[in-house]
């Protein structure tokens, strides 16, 4: 990625995200409420069965403010992911073309 010269979009969750800040001009957060939350993983379990099992659906769960927490903590750019796919996309590019 160092080598290339142009804009590069890495999506992902990474448990040692600190240690990899500085590779990156920014950071987003696509920040969900539980409810946008528990209806994707339903929606995602159905149109991919067997889906995820109660523990790991439960961790996902658990886990979603303490991530938040952590991300805007590290200085991620918030974006309400509960807009529309391309309202997202709007306002991730409109941060990247400021830069």
């Amino acid at each position: 990625m160092a080598e290339y010269d142009g804009t590069v979009f890495v999506c992902g969750i990474a448990l040692n995200i600190d240690q990899f800040l500085g590779i990156f001009e920014r950071i987003f957060l696509i920040q969900i409420d539980a409810a946008t939350q528990e209806a994707r993983l339903m929606a995602d379990d159905a149109a991919n069965p067997p889906g995820r099992g109660v523990a790991g659906r439960q961790e996902i769960r658990d886990g979603r403010t303490v991530f938040e927490s952590e991300m805007l903590r590290l200085g991620a750019v918030a974006i309400d992911g509960r807009s529309p796919t391309a309202v997202v996309v709007d306002e991730i590019l409109a941060v990247v073309a400021a830069i």
